[in-house]
């Protein structure tokens, strides 16, 4: 029997499935005539290369080292693309006969040609996208269109240059996309670092890299090469004025933590109006530093304050302690006895707060304020009478305590009655022991 394929060629074969099996894949030849260009298993990681690491190499998982463009697969998809086809238009183009290409194969084309710039991409809301954001899923709905403009090798090596000096370390094989994303990003970074909410300067303007953001493919490396000096002046600039904040900032703060602490001082208001000058004005960078001197202004007064509480408190205790030990009571008891008396009123000696600086005084007036000094002078004399009857009642244990009657006096005999009345209430109270007053 014969087997005739389509227009009347005779198919040679041992037996009638053989000849049968030999004019199908003649004819499938036929009808596919272009598969074998695209007929590779490794399109797939061809695909995951251009997507992640660019398009540089990504022809090489299946052997090829060429430029992109003269791949016999890239270069059919690019011409078929002419002006501009979506994504739908090329997949059902090359899995038709006489291509028949696999998904794999043309996906992974069309993203070579992406990542290398050969190509520009928009989604359905006509933005661009790149290799690394463009979704496989999407790719039906995306518009593919050539890149219309040359970047020479020259140009390319001005680009990393340019990208090295700015802080974004670029190697010849690195996807330059996803470096100039990497640069945007870290513009944005410094600009963010170089100013803020006053005192600090204004935040410079990131339109030039908000542009650049907006840009793809050649375009984007276009605006690279026609803003360089631009791009690496706003860059260093930035990164000083970035470094000069972080020198400055802290004596800010400092500052404020001063003035927080002089609330309701003397000298508080004139300082207080001269940093809301530098804060209104944004002048936290001039030059001189406008800071320090108010730091040090504030340093000097608080701890002229400082001392001078500790003083008071140091003066009034010594005076106390002094009364003390004349009492006869306080006289009778060992050393380690008044010590515990002290210990326990709270009144043996103060070390005294570091004032040797800002940071310091800082420190001691959170510990305690100017007005718990104040509190703790005015305390004394009550802690050292304290003191002074609790070494009496320690030596006689039945120490009775009465509290004389109030009087107020107009002449000589109502004292001599008060004088009687006293009397009278402390030979009672002799009776059940002995007897103090206060």
């Amino acid at each position: 029997m014969q087997v005739l394929q389509a227009g009347g060629s005779q198919l040679d074969g041992d037996s009638i499935a053989a000849r049968i099996e030999n004019a199908a894949r003649a004819s499938l030849v036929r009808l596919y005539g272009e598969f074998d260009q695209a007929d590779d298993p490794n399109w797939g990681k061809v695909y995951d290369r251009a997507r992640k690491d660019g398009g540089q190499n990504a022809l090489e998982a299946i052997g090829y080292k060429g430029d992109p463009d003269q791949h016999p697969v890239c270069a059919q998809i690019k011409r078929y693309i002419g002006g501009s086809k979506k994504g739908n238009e090329i997949r059902d183009h090359f899995t038709a006969a006489p291509y028949g290409w696999p998904l794999d194969a043309i996906d992974g084309a069309l993203f070579v040609l992406l990542a290398s710039g050969i190509l520009l991409a928009k989604d359905s809301n006509t933005n661009a996208v790149n290799a690394a954001q463009l979704e496989r899923k999407q790719v039906g709905q995306t518009h593919f269109s050539p890149e219309s403009i040359a970047i020479r090798p020259v140009d390319l090596i001005k680009i990393r240059s340019l990208l090295t000096a700015c802080g974004v370390a670029c190697q010849p094989n690195d996807d330059l996309d996803r470096k100039v994303q990497d640069l945007v990003a870290h513009a944005r970074q410094l600009a963010q670092q170089a100013g803020g909410d006053a005192p600090l300067p204004q935040r410079p303007d990131t339109r030039l890299f908000d542009e650049l953001a907006s840009r793809s493919g050649n375009a984007k490396l276009q605006l690279i090469l026609d803003e360089q000096a631009s791009i690496k002046d706003a860059i260093n600039q930035w990164r000083a004025t970035a470094e000069r904040i972080s020198q400055r900032q802290p004596d800010w703060h400092l500052l404020q933590d001063l003035l927080d602490l002089s609330r309701n001082l003397s000298f508080y208001s004139a300082v207080k109006t001269e940093a809301d000058a530098i804060a209104e004005q944004r002048a936290l960078l001039d030059e001189p530093n406008p800071v320090s001197p108010l730091v040090q202004r504030l340093t000097d007064s608080l701890r002229n304050a400082l001392q001078h509480h500790v003083q008071s408190y140091l003066d009034q205790h010594a005076s106390g302690l002094a009364q003390l030990q004349q009492d006869t009571h306080w006289q009778q008891l060992n050393s380690e006895q008044q010590d515990d008396i002290l210990r326990k009123r709270n009144l043996l000696q103060l070390a005294q707060p570091d004032s040797s600086n800002a940071d310091a005084i800082i420190e001691a007036l959170h510990q305690t304020s100017l007005e718990q000094w104040s509190d703790r002078t005015s305390s004394l004399a009550s802690r050292f009478e304290a003191a002074r009857i609790e070494a009496a009642e320690l030596l006689q244990p039945k120490l009775q305590r009465i509290n004389l009657p109030r009087r107020t006096f107009t002449d000589a005999a109502e004292v001599d009655a008060w004088l009687e009345q006293v009397k009278q209430q402390l030979l009672e109270k002799l009776n059940d022991g002995p007897v103090t007053f206060s």
